[in-house]
Formats: C-alpha cells, sequence, structure tokens
C-alpha cells in the first residue's frame, strides 16, 4: 500500500512556536491513499482466503494486504496501517507497517478534535489452524516513531490474541510511547488455550486520532510451530534499504531528451545495494545480480561473480557495476523518441534462508520530461510563515542541455478542507549565485492559485512565457507568495536533498533549509499536454466584455475560470490596470484611462490566454 509518514502537526507545531518562519507538518488527509484503498475494495475476488498455513512470515518487503495488484496470497484482513519503504530507521528488512491516527482512506479518525485520543489503527491476521501444534511462538519487531512523530508516553502499541472458542480478544503484550530507539525484537509463546482452528493475532494503536501522529512501525512478523522464545533468531537475509535510481546525479527521473546525448554520462558507474543479515552467524552471499526489462522483455542481466560475506546481525553495502566493465550497461537510447520506462530488479541467492520475498528489490527507472529527485509520493508538507512582507522558497535543479522549460509540476497537500486554494504565489526561476538563488530568470507577470490533484498528486502549472534554460547550468525553482500562510508543498523523506537544495527567505536574505526530506515540484520540457490547457480556453473565449464601447466602467461575464487575471493595455502593449477575476460579471473600473482602443488580456494559473479589445469612449 502506498506510503505515509510525517515530522509534526501543523497545530501542534503553530501552538508551540507561534513565530516559526519554516516548518513542517503532517498529513490530515491523504486522497492517494483513499484511491489506493478503494481500488483494492473494488477486486473482491482478492479479499483474502478463508485460512492460512503456517509458517505465517510477512516482512513487508511484499504486498499481502487485501487487493494487493501482485496476487500474493492475503495475510491481513485489514488495509488501515500502511506499508512503507523509507519509515524505519535500520529495518530488519526493506518494507515495515506503519499504525497512526489515519483510517484506510487516508482521512483522520477524528480530523475536528486535536485533543482526542484513542484506538486507532488495526492490524488483524488471516485466520489460521493451529490445533494440534506444538511450541507455537510469535515473533516481530517494533520501533516507534521512525521518521515520523514520536508517540507521546501515554500513547501504546497492543498485540492481542482472539480465542475462537470464546470469541474474545486477550492482550498479550504492549509497548509505551517513546522516541525513537533501534527495532526492538519480541518473542512470544501461543499459550494453548488459543491453539485453535480460527486463532487470529492483531496489533493495535493507541494514540492522537487527527493524523498522522503517535507513529509506530513493525517488521519481520513470523509465526510458526517447533519454535523457542529463547532462540531469538531470524534465519534471514534481505535487502534492507530501497533503490531508486541508476541515473549518475541525485534525480530519479530526468527527461529522455536530456538523458539520451550523454546517456553514459548520464548513467551511474556503479551502485551499491544494502542487505541486512538477521542471523546469528555470518552469511555468504552465493550469487547476485540485476536485470533490466523494457516493456516486458529483459534486455539486460547481470551476474556478479563475487560471493562476499555478511557478518551476522548486521548491514553491508554489496558493489554492482552498472556503466562500468565488465557491465558498461546504459538505458538503449534507439528504443523510443520521447519517453521510456525500464523495470531493474536486483536479487541474490544465500542458504540457509527462512524467507525469499525479501531476496528481491526492484525500482522503475523513468524517462518522461520532467527532472524529478521525489519519488511521487508526499511524506508530509513543507511550508513558510508567520512572516512581514513577501516570502520566497526555491529549490535548486541541474539542468543537463539547453532546452525551453514549458511547466512545474508541484505537489500540494490537500489537508481536509483546508482553505489554501484562496492562496496566491508567483511561480518564479532564480539563476544560481554561489549554490544559493540569485538572480530573477523568470516570474509569471500574474499570480497563481493553489490547486490539488484529486487523486492525491502533482498540479501542473504551465509558464506565461517563453524561458529558456542553458545547458550544464542549476537554476531555482520555486514561488514568492504575498500572504504569511504556508502553501504545504508535499515533503519526501526518501531523499535526503532539502538541506543541499532549498532555500528560503522571509525577509532577512536566503537561508538553507533545516528540515529533512525534498521539497516536491518538477521542471517540464516539452511536450506539455494540450489537455493541460485546452479547457481552460474554451472557456476564455465565452466570457464576454460589456458594454462595448464603454464609458466609466465596463464588466466581464461568463464562466471565469478559478484564479483568471484580466490585464487592461494599450496598443503599445503596455499595462495600464491588472486585477484578479473572482466573481461573475467582474466589474473593471476605467475612469482614470483616456479615450482611445484598448486591450483586455485575460489569463489563467495554467498559462490559458484570451484578448478582447474595448473602445472607452465619453
Amino acid at each position: 500500500m502506498r506510503k505515509t509518514l510525517l515530522s509534526s502537526f501543523a497545530i501542534i507545531v503553530m501552538s508551540l512556536s507561534a513565530f516559526a518562519q519554516e516548518y513542517t507538518i503532517p498529513l490530515r488527509e491523504d486522497l492517494a491513499k483513499k484511491q489506493d484503498t478503494e481500488e483494492r475494495l473494488s477486486q473482491p475476488a482478492m479479499r483474502g482466503q478463508n485460512m492460512v498455513e503456517l509458517p505465517f512470515i510477512d516482512d513487508f518487503s511484499q504486498d499481502h494486504f487485501p487487493g494487493n495488484a501482485d496476487g500474493n496470497t492475503v495475510l491481513w484482513e485489514d488495509m488501515f496501517t500502511t506499508i512503507h519503504t523509507s519509515f524505519g530507521i535500520a529495518p530488519p528488512s526493506v518494507g515495515v507497517a506503519v499504525f497512526d491516527g489515519m483510517n484506510e482512506f487516508g482521512q483522520a479518525y477524528d480530523p475536528d478534535n486535536g485533543n482526542t485520543n484513542g484506538h486507532a489503527d488495526v492490524l488483524t491476521s488471516m485466520p489460521l489452524d493451529l490445533e494440534g501444534k506444538v511450541n507455537v511462538v510469535l515473533s516481530f519487531f517494533y520501533q516507534p516513531e521512525g521518521y515520523g512523530e514520536a508517540p507521546e508516553p501515554a500513547d501504546s502499541l497492543v498485540l492481542q490474541f482472539y480465542d475462537p472458542g470464546l470469541d474474545q480478544w486477550t492482550n498479550r503484550w504492549h509497548a509505551t510511547g517513546s522516541g525513537l530507539i533501534p527495532y526492538v525484537p519480541v518473542f512470544l509463546t501461543v499459550q494453548e488455550q488459543f491453539l485453535q482452528n480460527g486463532f487470529q493475532f492483531r496489533f493495535r494503536n493507541y494514540g492522537r486520532l487527527t493524523g498522522a501522529l503517535d507513529q509506530w512501525s513493525i517488521d519481520w512478523v513470523y509465526l510458526d510451530e517447533n519454535r523457542s522464545v529463547d532462540d531469538e533468531a531470524i534465519t534471514d537475509v534481505g535487502f534492507a534499504e530501497p533503490v531508486y535510481s541508476f541515473l549518475s546525479s541525485d534525480y530519479v527521473s530526468i527527461p529522455w531528451d536530456h538523458y539520451t546525448p550523454s546517456a553514459s554520462e548520464n548513467t551511474i558507474i556503479q551502485k551499491d545495494v544494502v542487505l541486512r543479515n538477521n542471523r546469528i552467524q555470518g552469511a555468504l552471499i552465493s550469487e547476485s545480480g540485476y536485470s533490466v526489462d523494457f516493456n516486458g522483455a529483459e534486455i539486460a542481466s547481470f551476474i556478479d561473480s563475487q560471493s562476499p560475506s555478511i557478518p551476522a546481525e548486521s548491514n553491508e553495502a554489496i558493489t554492482q557495476e552498472v556503466n562500468q566493465s565488465p557491465n558498461s550497461f546504459v538505458f538503449p537510447t534507439s528504443v523510443s523518441d520521447t519517453t521510456a520506462q525500464f523495470e531493474v530488479e536486483f536479487y541474490f541467492q544465500t542458504s540457509p534462508d527462512l524467507h525469499d520475498d525479501n531476496n528481491h528489490l526492484s525500482f522503475t527507472q523513468v524517462f518522461s520530461n520532467y527532472y524529478a529527485f521525489d519519488d511521487g509520493q508526499a511524506d508530509n508538507a513543507y511550508g513558510i510563515q508567520n512572516f512581514n512582507g513577501s516570502g520566497k522558497v526555491a529549490f535548486q535543479f541541474d539542468i543537463f542541455e539547453t532546452d525551453t522549460v514549458k511547466a512545474v509540476d508541484m505537489f500540494f497537500l490537500y489537508q481536509g478542507g483546508a482553505a489554501l486554494e484562496d492562496q496566491l504565489f508567483f511561480l518564479t526561476i532564480w539563476e544560481e549565485n554561489n549554490d544559493a538563488p540569485g538572480e530573477i530568470h523568470y516570474q509569471d507577470l500574474t499570480s497563481r492559485l493553489v490547486d490539488f490533484d484529486d487523486q492525491g498528486g502533482f498540479v501542473r502549472y504551465a509558464l506565461q512565457d517563453t524561458v529558456i534554460l542553458e545547458a550544464n547550468t542549476s537554476y531555482f525553482f520555486g514561488w514568492v507568495q504575498p500572504d504569511a500562510i504556508s502553501l504545504n508543498i508535499g515533503n519526501d523523506l526518501s531523499a535526503m536533498l532539502n538541506s543541499q537544495r532549498l532555500y528560503f527567505d522571509i525577509g532577512s536574505g536566503w537561508q538553507p533549509s533545516s528540515y529533512e526530506g525534498t521539497i516536491m515540484l518538477r521542471p517540464v520540457f516539452p511536450p506539455v499536454e494540450e489537455l493541460m490547457v485546452g479547457l481552460e480556453e474554451a472557456q476564455l473565449e465565452q466570457l464576454d466584455i460589456w458594454p462595448n464601447p464603454a464609458q466609466n466602467t465596463f464588466q466581464i461575464s461568463g464562466e471565469i475560470p478559478r484564479g483568471a487575471v484580466a490585464r487592461l493595455m494599450d496598443l503599445q502593449g503596455r499595462v495600464v490596470s491588472s486585477e484578479q477575476l473572482f466573481t461573475s460579471p467582474h466589474l473593471l473600473d476605467v475612469s482614470f484611462t483616456s479615450e482611445g482602443l484598448y486591450l483586455v488580456e485575460i489569463t489563467t494559473p495554467s498559462g490559458s490566454r484570451s484578448i478582447k479589445k474595448i473602445v472607452i469612449d465619453r
């Protein structure tokens, strides 16, 4: 399931630091998770089985939740928790299940009361038949906080066992809230009274119900017979960290047209993949490598001839050669003229190995028409607030090829109906000056309005002018905002680049950010989809100006797109007046102008434009 994590809750941050200018806030609503759950619920055939067999193992490196698209065995009855690949800090294997105060539809359990505490997420196993089993042990690892928000001492994570004979749940274990600690192993005997057909177990967290707060994660859940609680060992080796890209830069994606001219230079020489040995003895990796697929067909495959050894209960990085002998791999540039997408999968073999779900690790290398450092999923939100004058936010991008930038994709976080839709900003590109923003290279002529994608994704803002960027040059992309209210741009914690590339200015000059993560905006180069502006252009053509000729006032009426701006210009192109259109009809005062022919230019935040003539005659 889609990942979800955060740092701190907006209301709490504001109450503790009313004068904070730079801050992050957690999710109160996650539209992408809502869509994911709805898609799963639409697949009743994959909702689950009546019973699962021992051993029960889930390290969350694969999706075993109801309705998973991979057809994996369903191990859990519900979808309240979230599988996350970069939430836990040094987990037993890549992928953990996260507990917080948001339900399976990405909504806070109690969004209106910040002081509400109660039972929040639950993770319930499918039924198991334990009748006649002996020495049954359940083990797992847990961690409070991770890269999220720490649970309070009054919060808890609870494990319960289900007795099908009595039809009741019994508390078996719990942990109280705390700050970050390493993952803690827990080994528990399943008592004889629970050794029945239909046994289940479930985890529950208790904490605040107003969003992704008071967070816990669990990993490597393992239930089987013929085990001992004294043998605290997991005979497993697995991938410990995700991999996102084969690019030589920090980008996870660049435009295909910017990759192909220098494909070899843009492909990484080596890639380190991190393995975790959870055994109490060293582990010999007998074979490892990776493959690359395009359109479902394998186009490359490489085997590492080395046999590294990983010490007991430790992590070890294994270096895979990419664009270097003997592999010398680059993504083939002949497969497409515009965009391309490749599936890369790493693997390894070792023995003994209890669980092979985590012996494979994959990512999708996307080449589209944008530069991206983020993985496309917001973990919390970043913003500036409580400043005088205007505020500025800028993030550095390195451009590889001379090209015309057409738009910027921005991921603003919808927070349960918060009134951010009325907030204005001016999209801006700065030149680089000593690794900080310098002179303005481009700025909107008219303001934009914060907008949200109804499925929890990016919104594309077309530039209002032609802007050429030079090859091998850095530029800062961001915005200037007139109001001291956070715009809540998405922040991705799978990449930690804000401290290197993010700057903000609250009136005292540019300062580097002090927050972890990578804010989510992406420069877009040709081609830009016509669908983005077609509807608004049709709306603009239907607008009416009346009366014409006009004396001291005239009105614009019709279906006015949200955020549209009208500018009155003389025939030399000089702007006489400019104002945003909020209502229809919208009355404009021209009593201060002289008589003659004028142009009325109406533009929208996406770049759509219509020009109409008006005569002022007194």
